[in-house]
């Protein structure tokens, strides 16, 4: 079942329609983990907050996210989401 996204705020019990684990809502986004096993952010409506995807993506906290790809960790921000921002 896939939930149709629109303009308004869904809920986590709807974002769980499409992914199979979902995080809290922290700073205006919240953590997903997809069926593709990738992690990333979406927005309250359920869209994705950027198009690249991580092996693990943290919270936002003071307005960045701890994330790692290929094993590597770094931290993502709000004004650059899914760029290298300061660690």
């Amino acid at each position: 079942m896939t939930t149709t996204i629109t303009d308004e705020t869904v809920s986590r019990a709807e974002l769980f329609e499409t992914y199979p684990c979902v995080g809290y809502m922290q700073e205006g986004l919240t953590w997903v983990y997809s069926y593709e096993n990738e992690e990333f952010h979406v927005l309250p409506n359920g869209e994705p907050a950027y198009p690249q995807r991580f092996d693990k993506a943290g919270n936002f906290d003071k307005g960045q996210a701890k994330v790692c790809l290929n094993g590597e960790e770094f931290y993502i921000n709000d004004e650059t989401t899914g760029t290298r921002g300061l660690a």
